[in-house]
């Protein structure tokens, strides 16, 4: 479960400047939803481009069954489970409803079995 909130955006105007605040600048943007507005290219106009925040949600998950069931012949029962959540122009980070909300989500499953059999001469 993760999360990021972007905020403070800046754009380098002097990238060989001596002093770190030499090369850059603060834009000033407008209020954040999907859009985030701003004069990003300092060419005197607003640009507006996608919210950077997000909220990502992704568990996996698998467990094998092995038996021996004789000397060199094996049996492999496999079990994988994906789950994935995104949410997108938020950047809230709320645990236990993040983890509340991916475990909301529809599973894919995946169950697999090897066999193997050992002839012996």
């Amino acid at each position: 479960v993760s999360a990021g909130a972007y905020r403070d955006f800046k754009r380098v105007t002097d990238p060989r400047a001596d002093r770190h605040r030499d090369r850059i600048t603060p834009v000033a943007t407008g209020p954040a939803g999907t859009e985030v507005t701003g004069d990003f290219d300092g060419d005197g106009t607003l640009d507006a481009i996608a919210s950077p925040d997000f909220n990502l949600k992704q568990f996996r998950s698998n467990a094998v069954l092995r038996w021996e069931y004789r000397p060199g012949s094996v049996l492999f029962l496999v079990w994988a489970q994906a789950r994935d959540g995104v949410a997108r122009a938020h950047g809230d980070f709320a645990f236990g409803q993040d983890l509340q909300d991916l475990f909301a989500e529809p599973a894919e499953n995946v169950f697999m079995l090897k066999m193997s059999y050992w002839i012996n001469p």
